[in-house]
C-alpha cells in the first residue's frame, strides 16, 4: 500500500499509524533519507555463525545520570558507551558500532504543540500548521471535529501522543505507545541532540531470547527478556529533543529515553514509598506500618 498520500497531508496519522502497527517501520524510509533511520541489523542464522561471530552479546546494564531538557549534554554515544542496551545477535552489534553518533536508547512519544520556533500550530488562524515555516500540508488537516477535541479553552494539548498496543500481544508495537529509535547528535551539527528511528523491536527470529536462555544455561535470575520487556525494565526519563528529516525544519518532539536498567539486587528496582509530600509529624508508625503492610501485598 501507498501512503504517500498519508505522509503529505496528515504526517500526525501517518506516525501515529506506526506506532500503532498499521504501516510498516519500513515505510519511514520512503519518506525519510540520510541518516534519519538507521538499520537495526540482522537476527542470529544459526548457533554455529553465531558463535563464530561472537554473538549473541548479552544485555548491557550501563547506566547514566537521568536527563533532562536542560542537562541532555554528554549523553554517551557509541556501541560502547555506557547506557542500557538489550541483547543483540553478532551482527546487530556489528551493525550498532558504525553508528558514532548514536547514543541511548529511546522512543518518540508525540510532537510539541505551540507558537515557538519547531513546534506544531493546529489553531485554525494558521495558514500552515508547522508555524507557518513548512511550505507543506503535512500538519494542517485537522477537521472542525479534531480542532473541538482541542479541550473547553480552546487549547490545543501540548503534545500529540502516539497510541500503542492496549493488549501487549502486537508484535513490534510498544504497549504504551510510541516509535523506536535512539537519541543522539545530529549528524549535521555536532552540537544538536536528535532522535533517530531505529526498528530495534522488530521480531527476533527462531533464534530469540528464550533460545539463548535454554540454548547457553542462563541462569533464571539472569535470563534475557525479548526487547519489548527489556523496555519495560528499564528506568526512563521523558525530553524534548528534535526529530531530524521531518520536514525542512527539525520538529520538536518528546522523546522517552532509558537511562537505566536496575538488577533486582539494586535499590532502583523496588523503591520505596516517597513520603516527602507529607507535614512532618503526619506519619505515624501505625500508618507507616500500614503502607509498608499494603506495599508487599500483606493487606490489600
Amino acid at each position: 500500500m501507498d501512503y504517500q498520500l498519508l505522509w503529505k497531508h496528515n504526517r500526525r496519522l501517518y506516525f501515529d499509524g506506526v506506532a500503532r502497527g498499521h504501516i510498516p517501520f519500513s515505510d519511514i524510509s520512503t519518506n525519510l533519507g540520510g541518516n534519519s533511520v538507521l538499520s537495526w541489523g540482522n537476527n542470529a542464522s544459526s548457533p554455529m555463525i553465531e558463535g563464530f561471530m561472537g554473538g549473541p552479546h548479552p544485555p548491557d546494564g550501563s547506566s547514566f545520570p537521568k536527563p533532562s531538557d536542560t542537562s541532555v549534554g554528554g549523553l554517551p554515544l557509541g556501541e560502547s558507551g555506557a547506557y542500557p542496551k538489550p541483547w543483540r545477535s553478532a551482527a546487530q552489534k556489528i551493525q550498532q558500532a558504525t553508528y558514532t553518533m548514536a547514543g541511548p536508547y529511546a522512543l518518540l512519544k508525540g510532537f510539541v504543540h505551540g507558537n515557538s520556533y519547531s513546534e506544531i500550530n493546529y489553531n485554525p488562524g494558521y495558514s500552515y500548521g508547522y508555524n507557518n515555516k513548512d511550505p507543506y500540508e503535512g500538519w494542517t488537516t485537522c477537521t472542525d471535529e479534531q480542532l473541538a477535541l482541542q479541550g473547553p479553552s480552546g487549547v490545543m494539548q501540548p503534545k500529540t501522543s502516539l497510541s500503542g498496543d492496549v493488549d501487549n500481544d502486537t508484535p513490534g508495537v510498544m504497549p504504551g505507545g510510541g516509535i523506536t529509535g535512539r537519541v543522539g547528535l545530529d549528524y549535521s551539527n555536532s552540537t544538536d541532540w536528535s532522535f533517530f528511528f531505529q526498528d530495534w523491536l522488530q521480531d527476533e527470529g527462531t533464534y530469540d531470547a528464550d533460545y539463548w536462555n535454554n540454548n547457553l544455561s542462563i541462569a533464571d535470575e539472569a535470563h534475557w527478556t525479548d526487547r519489548k520487556r527489556w523496555w519495560a525494565g528499564c528506568l526512563t526519563t521523558t525530553i524534548e529533543a528534535a526529530v531530524d528529516g521531518v520536514d525542512q525544519f527539525s520538529v520538536k518532539a518528546e522523546i522517552e529515553v532509558a537511562y537505566d536498567f536496575p538488577d533486582y539486587t539494586d535499590s532502583n528496582f523496588y523503591p520505596g514509598p516517597n513520603y516527602s509530600a507529607y507535614v512532618p509529624g503526619s506519619v505515624t508508625v501505625l500508618t507507616a506500618m500500614v503502607a509498608v503492610a499494603a506495599g508487599m501485598r500483606w493487606v490489600l
